[in-house]
């Protein structure tokens, strides 16, 4: 009898159940001792798969999953009920399901990996389409700005996001959203207008260089980086500067720097800022008055600058702030949301002081 190598044939097959199946039928002819002889074995392999068959039969020979009945690193069932119950919210609200924000929110003690698992396993999990870009590495280059040295400004509609469109109609928000964002540091600054005008980005320019210059910030020489958005400039045809270029440049010895038209990548850091906010925000939480938006927009800007971890920068902002050469007081990141178009009177007893010409 041509005796043949059990665990060669095993090593080397893609489906086991079959090899088993035949030692079965084997001791069924010749018995038990002749069967490890012929399949080069030991008695105890060919009892095993007799004594599944035996009980359990055809099913019983297929290979087992390895995995133990029991992890004691599985997921309490306590989180489980939490993390479902406010991904039903969301989903009841008609708001983005994030694990990141969700984990934040809750406080759970598991990883973002471990949450995603959980949101898909309970089918939360929503599909989103990116569009592939190549963007160049600029890490090494934005690390060797001190900090406020550079800053991008631009401006962010509210009126195409759908989960957030009922709650500006409702309540009557503000629509447009202007940012103001640090190349080195990530920091955050936003307030909000009914119009995007050049007078409102203005305005919005004015606070946010005050709030810099009470925190002891010297901005001779800064960059502020814009589109070429009429709310910035007044115009290709033109030759005039804007109010907001005057209040850059003439009062405060800035630099006012225009990125390429229509290459926005140039603004990337607010451009990233914008879709985090969207997503995190205006995205998932639910407003419920006028002033409970402004709040919570406070109460999110001041997470995103203090302890909102940025991947990309490797820490928040308050922690690359707390790193710097220069000791600047952590303060300067809490900047409180404004309504634009409410500081009309402050924006001409400006221009006023100054000199500047108040038309744009």
């Amino acid at each position: 009898m041509t005796n043949i190598n059990y665990y060669e044939i095993y090593k080397n097959s893609k489906d086991s159940f079959f090899i088993r199946l035949k030692i079965i039928e084997s001791v069924k002819n010749i018995g038990i001792k002749p069967t490890a002889r012929k399949y080069n074995t030991t008695k105890t392999t060919v009892k095993k798969w007799i004594n599944r068959f035996n009980v359990g039969g055809k099913k019983a020979i297929k290979d087992r999953s390895k995995r133990p009945n029991n992890s004691p690193n599985q997921m309490l069932a306590y989180w489980q009920f939490k993390i479902l119950e406010e991904c039903k919210r969301l989903s009841d609200n008609n708001k983005r399901i994030r694990a990141t924000r969700i984990k934040n929110k809750l406080q759970v003690p598991y990883s973002v990996t471990v949450i995603l698992k959980q949101i898909k396993k309970n089918g939360y999990l929503r599909i989103k389409n990116t569009k592939k870009k190549r963007i160049k590495d600029l890490r090494e280059i934005k690390q060797k700005y001190k900090a406020f040295e550079k800053i991008q400004v631009d401006i962010k509609e509210l009126q195409d996001i759908p989960e957030f469109f009922h709650h500006l109609i409702d309540f009557k928000l503000p629509k447009y959203q202007f940012t103001a964002r640090c190349v080195k540091t990530g920091a955050m600054f936003i307030s909000y207008g009914y119009e995007k005008t050049c007078t409102n980005s203005t305005i919005f320019i004015i606070k946010i260089l005050k709030h810099l210059k009470k925190y002891g910030i010297k901005l001779k020489d800064n960059i502020i980086q814009t589109d070429n958005g009429t709310e910035f400039s007044s115009g290709w045809q033109s030759i005039k500067k804007s109010g907001f270029t005057k209040v850059i440049e003439d009062h405060n010895k800035m630099i006012h720097m225009f990125i390429p038209p229509g290459i926005s990548t140039y603004n990337s850091d607010v451009e990233t800022a914008h879709r985090l906010i969207e997503e995190e925000f205006y995205a998932y939480e639910i407003i419920e008055s006028y002033d409970d938006f402004f709040n919570k927009a406070w109460i999110y800007s001041k997470h995103f600058n203090y302890s909102r971890n940025n991947c990309y920068k490797g820490a928040s902002p308050y922690k690359i702030l707390k790193n710097n050469e220069v000791p600047i007081n952590s303060g300067i990141l809490n900047f409180k949301p404004i309504v634009l178009d409410n500081h009309l009177d402050f924006y001409q007893k400006y221009f006023l002081k100054y000199n500047l010409n108040v038309k744009n």
